[in-house]
Formats: C-alpha cells, sequence, structure tokens
C-alpha cells in the first residue's frame, strides 16, 4: 500500500483536482447565469478603472441581468473611467432592481473613486 503523501497519490490528486476544475469550469459556461459569474469573478482580478473591468461587468449584466449587485458593481467601474451618463443608467437600474438593498451610490463621490454607503 503506497503512502498518502508519495508521489504518484499526489500526482493522481491532482489529476482528479484538475480535471473537476475542468468539469466544473464547463458546466458554468452552459448557462448564462454561470457565464456571468465567471465574467464576475474575472472582473474581480481586473484592476478597478480599467476599461477591461468596465466590461467584464457589462458582460455579466447582459448575461444574467438578475446577479444581486451587477448594477451597482458596473456603475461603479462605469464612473471610474469616466462613462458618467452609463454609470447614472446603471446605478438607476441597481436602485430599481434592489430597492431593498440599504446602499445608495452617488455619482459625484464615484468620481474620486469612492462610494459613499447610506444606512
Amino acid at each position: 500500500m503506497r503512502s498518502p503523501n508519495s508521489e504518484q497519490a499526489l500526482v493522481g490528486w491532482a489529476e482528479y483536482s484538475l480535471e473537476r476544475f475542468r468539469v466544473l469550469g464547463l458546466w458554468l459556461r452552459s448557462s448564462d447565469r454561470g457565464k456571468a459569474t465567471l465574467l464576475r469573478v474575472q472582473a474581480e482580478g481586473t484592476p478597478h478603472g480599467t476599461p477591461q473591468r468596465e466590461e467584464l461587468l457589462r458582460h455579466a449584466a447582459e448575461a444574467d441581468p438578475e446577479q444581486r449587485g451587477i448594477w451597482g458593481e458596473l456603475g461603479i467601474a462605469q464612473a471610474e473611467i469616466g462613462k458618467r451618463t452609463e454609470a447614472e443608467a446603471s446605478l438607476k437600474t441597481a436602485r430599481e432592481r434592489q430597492p431593498e438593498a440599504s446602499f445608495d451610490f452617488e455619482i459625484g463621490g464615484l468620481d474620486h473613486g469612492s462610494a459613499r454607503q447610506l444606512d
């Protein structure tokens, strides 16, 4: 019997894990909701204030417009790159889709790269 720390056991575990990750990725990409989630995760790894981040969030919102918080995130990303009109529209959509949320964003505050949280 081999030790669980043997090289063969570790290679087998790595192969299993990679295959599981691949299958999970395929499953996520097979639905709009999954695609939107992947795009949003990718946006998290993209620097704030960049057009790439705004584009990823915009595609995520288009793929699954019912995601919790996506419109607020998109509005912030748009404001950070100077798309004020688009940001206002996205934040308006955020307020309409989630009126129960305890926060609101002010475009004026976003011009300086921050969001003000209101409770």
